[in-house]
């Protein structure tokens, strides 16, 4: 009786609809990269002053799938932020790696990925900045960048790295080619929002695919 008892519980067990939060979350930034030369899909391009930003796909053999996105409208304005905002998704908590290789080191170029996009001038965003040798974690509100915490990490120009920012609430975690240099905690913007690419003024930088994974 009692055994018969568990395999009811066990089949209602498994019949019952799952969570939604426990299936697979893990998407991509982009879909498609195949055309050299055009736009590439779930890019909205959005700047803070100077140009309007454009984004466009170029080859890169080292690139999986031999292609790669990068921002050429380039602008060399100290304040000039380009993004490139996924629209597709919309989330509190997320997780998002993108493979990055900067070009370009004078100045204070600098690359990286936003979470939490109201619009173009509200975010988190975490940036490596090769010349200096730093990946530094900021938020950006009202198009004004105050850092919340900083890694000196040696970065190589012009090779592949792997940059990962992930936002629980107000704990902020950043990762460098899997390893974890910053966790801190801000909870200046705490509502839902998009993630996207970031370059800053006319750095030259390429933008691998990379995962998104959604957890709240």
């Amino acid at each position: 009786m009692a055994r018969a008892a568990f395999l009811l519980l066990v089949v209602a067990a498994l019949c019952a609809p799952q969570d939604a939060r426990a299936e697979p979350r893990a998407l991509k930034f982009f879909t498609d990269v195949a055309s050299t030369g055009g736009a590439p899909d779930r890019c909205r391009p959005a700047f803070t002053q100077g140009k309007p930003s454009r984004w466009q796909v170029v080859a890169d053999r080292d690139s999986f799938g031999g292609r790669a996105v990068t921002e050429v409208a380039r602008d060399n304005g100290f304040n000039r932020y380009a993004l490139c905002i996924n629209d597709a998704y919309r989330a509190t908590d997320v997780d998002i790696t993108l493979r990055i290789k900067q070009l370009t080191e004078s100045g204070d170029h600098q690359s990286g990925i936003a979470v939490r996009v109201r619009d173009p001038s509200t975010y988190y965003l975490a940036a490596i900045n090769p010349r200096a040798r730093k990946i530094e974690l900021s938020f950006v509100v009202n198009a004004n960048r105050s850092t919340i915490a900083s890694a000196d990490v040696p970065i190589a120009k012009g090779f592949w790295h792997a940059l990962r920012m992930r936002a629980e609430g107000d704990r902020l975690r950043v990762f460098f080619n899997g390893q974890e240099v910053i966790s801190a905690r801000n909870g200046m913007i705490s509502s839902a929002g998009n993630v996207a690419i970031w370059s800053r003024s006319d750095t030259q930088a390429q933008f691998g695919d990379g995962t998104i994974d959604l957890l709240r």
